[in-house]
């Protein structure tokens, strides 16, 4: 039996960014960067990489023109809640 991250196909970072994507709903991507201790270019970069996955989205913010939020797609809101399952039934 595979783990939730193995079988998404997503490293452990880019699920951890799912996991604190889920929680908050939305993130600008500097808060994103910030939440995760990371460069705003490497979650550029992991933002990609889960749009390509199909988990994650680019959407521009509705009052903020120069800002860019992430939200999770369908896949990652059902890989969020699975992996937040796991995390329920470790604690």
């Amino acid at each position: 039996m595979g783990t939730v991250v193995q079988d998404s196909g997503l490293t452990p970072a880019q699920m951890h960014a799912v996991e604190v994507i889920g929680h908050s709903g939305q993130l600008r991507m500097k808060e994103l960067a910030e939440q995760m201790g990371l460069t705003t270019g490497t979650i550029t970069l992991m933002v990609d990489r889960l749009e390509k996955h199909g988990a994650a989205e680019r959407k521009p913010h509705k009052k903020d023109r120069r800002s860019i939020l992430v939200v999770l797609t369908k896949k990652g809101e059902k890989l969020f809640e699975e992996h937040h399952k796991l995390h329920e039934k470790l604690t």
